[in-house]
């Protein structure tokens, strides 16, 4: 299949047989195969990553089916404040079936459940800040987008901002106590280093945008205390350089660079493209199609920005066809050089995977023959070339 056609068949799966009643996706789990038994980790980022998805696509494309999907995926958002009070997200939202114990929620690990009107869910805990970032990401571009949406996104976004920075840059759980890594207080001096750059700015950047005046002095600080110089070199080396790590870092950059082009801020723009710049220079030529994308068309020029985009085009028409989930993986064992999205053994969420090959074991007791690679981020990354690849901005 061409390009075209794995989109048609990848999104027409998920709106068939993926999505649940709350505007959840199981982005490996038929929901009518296996209601209450999925397992679904990182529910909130992919869902997350497919609301951007539809918004961009819904840009391009103006239509009540979009739209409609589009609202679905938004209220799912808006359910975790409403089941404890509290402006906060989790990993998940598993749904009990006649009463009993979501299969899918594993009982060796942290979930709080709802009372009263919604005793039904069970929601995971221990939620990581690359849940915030996709989140975040989708709810910039609805904002930009989808107009109908806007004091919903206001009403969402602003409490949780407010609480994160109340609760000095951390992420807690519903329960009070602080995520496993919802530390965001990585500083040096006054400043804060690492992808919490990007990401604390993002966020905040936003949450200015749509409260005006409302984080000025956090920003203020920051711009002082030369947090734009970070942006222009984003930490990469190590453990930092890992395929998901990636990921979570250009989800950031790429939403704090769609609020610089909409307030025309040339001086962050300018700051976002020296660090798009230094990114690839760490990061590129991998083959991840988002990150060709995204630092092709906001940092990269000439040459190297046609060869970003051709070779992002080229992983899309790579793309394995309806890959099955029957192998698991069970170790990484790094190459020198980085495989072809053809011929990688994971079947994943591919960006969130990573670029080289896996020892990979089919007998593993984990592995289900019902479990289906759904496509969202192929999807995602089909959008972003239809957007960013060109060039210039479309949407």
């Amino acid at each position: 299949m061409n390009i075209a056609r794995k989109y048609t068949v990848y999104r027409q799966n998920i709106i068939d047989y993926h999505l649940t009643d709350e505007g959840q996706l199981h982005y490996r789990d038929r929901v009518d195969v296996t209601p209450g038994h999925a397992r679904l980790a990182d529910a909130t980022a992919w869902t997350a990553m497919l609301l951007s998805s539809e918004v961009m696509r819904y840009a391009r494309q103006p239509g009540q089916e979009g739209l409609k999907i589009i609202n679905k995926l938004f209220s799912y958002f808006e359910l975790y404040p409403k089941i404890f009070g509290m402006p906060l997200l989790g990993r998940c939202i598993h749904v009990r079936q006649n009463g009993e114990w979501p299969a899918g929620a594993r009982k060796d690990r942290k979930y709080f459940e709802g009372k009263g009107e919604y005793a039904k869910y069970v929601i995971a805990a221990d939620v990581s800040p690359d849940q915030y970032s996709y989140f975040m990401q989708a709810m910039a571009l609805v904002y930009c987008y989808i107009p109908s949406l806007r004091s919903r996104v206001v009403h969402l976004v602003i409490p949780m901002l407010e609480k994160i920075e109340r609760d000095g840059f951390n992420i807690f759980d519903f329960d009070g106590e602080q995520t496993k890594h919802g530390d965001l207080r990585t500083w040096f001096g006054p400043v804060p280093i690492t992808f919490y750059a990007y990401l604390k700015y993002a966020f905040y950047y936003f949450g200015n945008i749509i409260a005006p005046g409302k984080f000025e002095h956090t920003l203020k600080k920051w711009r002082w205390h030369g947090y734009n110089y970070l942006l222009a070199r984003p930490r990469l080396g190590g453990r930092m350089s890992k395929e998901s790590n990636v990921i979570y870092l250009i989800t950031n950059m790429f939403t704090l660079w769609l609020c610089a082009y909409k307030t025309n801020d040339v001086k962050l723009l300018t700051q976002i493209e020296k660090g798009a710049r230094f990114a690839w220079s760490r990061i590129g030529r991998r083959g991840n199609a988002p990150v060709n994308f995204i630092l092709g068309h906001i940092g990269l020029t000439g040459d190297t920005q046609q060869e970003a985009f051709k070779q992002g085009v080229q992983t899309l028409v790579d793309f394995p066809e309806n890959k099955r989930w029957y192998e698991n993986v069970i170790d990484e064992k790094e190459r020198r050089e980085v495989v072809p999205i053809g011929k990688r053994k994971k079947n994943t969420v591919y960006w969130k995977g990573d670029h080289y090959l896996e020892e990979i074991r089919a007998d593993n007791k984990l592995c289900r023959k019902e479990k289906e690679y759904t496509g969202v981020d192929f999807l995602y990354a089909v959008e972003l070339e239809k957007a960013l690849g060109e060039g210039r901005y479309k949407i």
